[in-house]
């Protein structure tokens, strides 16, 4: 403080003498630049002032070396940064995807090593600045040690095997920043080593000067250990200090995108899980309300056939035709006609055939969604994986492309789904259209029994007269029997077409949805993965 407020003094009376013989035609510009010039000259004054001042710690000698208080207080620093990185919460992977689980199993054992590789260094030089036994080679060697410790642990099998596996996986941004950042920490180890060294030999050529005594006199230590030998030693220390952040950046960076990919696949799979089963549903339950309505049709209009049949066999017991030789045959088949629609006889087994081919609708599409949304899994999907490995590999562009396409692609693996409707709404107009056919077949049922009272009322007119009454009610009977035959086979038909159109309207749907899912599944995930790689490779400026 005393220094800065010294050369601020001598600084305004040096602008004052200058303003005195100075032209008054000077620029501002040209002042600021030399106030510039002055201040920073007189900072470095100060610094070196400053490393000068209070020496400390030992280094094998029992006095004072300049400075090593000051790196030590760097290695103060870098304990912290290591306890960052060590701090850091390791993501939690539940995807199952591979390459993501041995990333972060590398990235584990990578900031286990790191400081197991740090620490003996920060130890050993706490050691150092404490050791005063006069023995200097002893008291530098297990700093100089641990430092060619981490130079070989950079350099070997380890980080190498850590690399492959980021190779390996397609991460080369990964790679390419920890090859960056171990060059980086290699040159800094180094010039430390360097530096330990130099200081090392200046000492111990102090402590021959001074004839192996410890305890070197001020004068023989500063001839031989110079300021500019321990300012190096510091400024490499703090180099080294600068170039970790940069590490746990790295690897806070590529944690974070492991859970942020993760989350992704996992959110999208539970997405598709309920998704699946709700459209499932949905479709279900609109194919079931026009299913229901022509079931109910049919069912209503086979009821009242029967109440009418019914109705005309009533009236037909009391006319007076019992005399007449066919009578018997007569009553037996306009009784044919009460059974042909008979509930028990024949129409339940008609309408459990007929639910059976509905259901074959619903039981068909849905078995066909299930086969479609489970032939691969969220995390098996190529487009997801190439979504979630750009997002953690690509240096440049890997986060922004990665935000670009994410919600393309979780709209891409619903669309075919959502597309499911126009398939179902083109199948429910198709099946109301079937509906009304239905209808026209009960109607021309309802005119096989329109007149048959009518009819059996003139044989009982003529009840009188035998001879007209036989031929009157044989004719009828072989009209009848004819006509039973010709009315059975339309209510058959009526069964076999809503049948027929069953079975057509289920192939229809699965044959719309197969073509709703090549679309999105081939032609629309051929264009996204186009764009991501275009992305991914040229960033904001590509074509994509």
């Amino acid at each position: 403080m005393q220094c800065a407020q010294r050369h601020r003094q001598q600084y305004i009376s040096s602008m004052g003498s200058r303003k005195k013989i100075s032209n008054r035609s000077s620029s501002i510009a040209e002042n600021v630049s030399e106030m510039n010039r002055l201040v920073l000259a007189f900072g470095i004054v100060c610094l070196l002032q400053g490393l000068s001042a209070a020496p400390r710690p030992e280094y094998g000698l029992t006095v004072s070396i300049k400075n090593s208080d000051r790196i030590s207080a760097v290695g103060d620093a870098v304990s912290g940064i290591l306890d960052d990185i060590s701090g850091i919460t390791l993501a939690t992977l539940t995807a199952a995807y591979d390459k993501y689980d041995s990333t972060l199993s590398a990235v584990s054992d990578l900031i286990i090593d790191i400081d197991n590789i740090a620490q003996p260094i920060l130890s050993t030089y706490s050691d150092l600045v404490e050791d005063e036994n006069g023995d200097v080679e002893a008291a530098f060697a297990p700093f100089l040690t641990a430092i060619d410790g981490a130079l070989g642990y950079i350099t070997g099998a380890d980080v190498a095997a850590y690399i492959a596996t980021f190779t390996a996986n397609g991460y080369p941004g990964i790679v390419d920043q920890l090859n960056d950042e171990g060059n980086r920490l290699l040159g800094g180890l180094n010039a430390l080593k360097s530096a330990a060294i130099t200081v090392k030999g200046k000492i111990s050529a102090a402590l021959l000067a001074a004839e192996n005594d410890a305890n070197v006199p001020t004068a023989i230590l500063n001839a031989n250990l110079k300021l500019a030998d321990m300012y190096a030693f510091l400024t490499a220390a703090n180099n080294l200090k600068a170039f970790l952040p940069l590490l746990t950046y790295i690897l806070e960076t590529v944690n974070e995108h492991l859970q942020e990919g993760d989350d992704y696949i996992t959110g999208l799979q539970s997405m598709l899980n309920e998704g699946t089963g709700e459209a499932t549903t949905d479709y279900q339950d609109e194919l079931d309300e026009v299913i229901g309505e022509i079931e109910g049709t049919v069912t209503s209009g086979f009821e009242n056939i029967y109440d009418a049949y019914f109705a005309i066999y009533s009236s037909f017991g009391m006319l007076d035709l019992s005399s007449a030789t066919d009578f018997t045959a007569l009553d037996t088949t306009v009784s044919s006609f009460v059974s042909a629609f008979d509930a028990a006889i024949n129409i339940d087994n008609l309408d459990v055939s007929l639910a059976a081919a509905f259901d074959t609708i619903g039981a068909g599409l849905a078995s066909l969604i299930s086969d479609l949304s489970t032939t691969e899994d969220a995390v098996d999907n190529e487009l997801v994986q190439l979504l979630v490995d750009t997002l953690i590999g690509n240096l440049e562009y890997g986060e922004y492309c990665y935000n670009k396409y994410k919600d393309l692609v979780e709209n891409l693996l619903t669309e075919g789904l959502d597309g499911g409707w126009e398939c179902v709404d083109k199948e429910y107009q198709r099946l109301k259209h079937l509906e009304g056919t239905l209808i026209l077949i009960l109607e021309l049922l309802a005119f096989d029994y329109e007149f048959m009272e009518d009819e059996l009322s003139v044989c009982d007119s003529i009840a009188g007269d035998l001879d007209n009454l036989n031929d009157c009610v044989t004719q009828l009977n072989t009209f009848y029997t004819d006509l039973l035959s010709a009315t059975s086979d339309k209510r058959d038909l009526l069964y076999d077409l809503a049948e027929g159109e069953a079975e057509a309207s289920k192939n229809r749907l699965l044959i719309c949805f197969e073509l709703v899912f090549i679309d999105t599944s081939v032609t629309q995930v051929a264009a996204i993965t186009s764009g991501l790689t275009e992305c991914a490779e040229n960033g904001p400026n590509g074509s994509d």
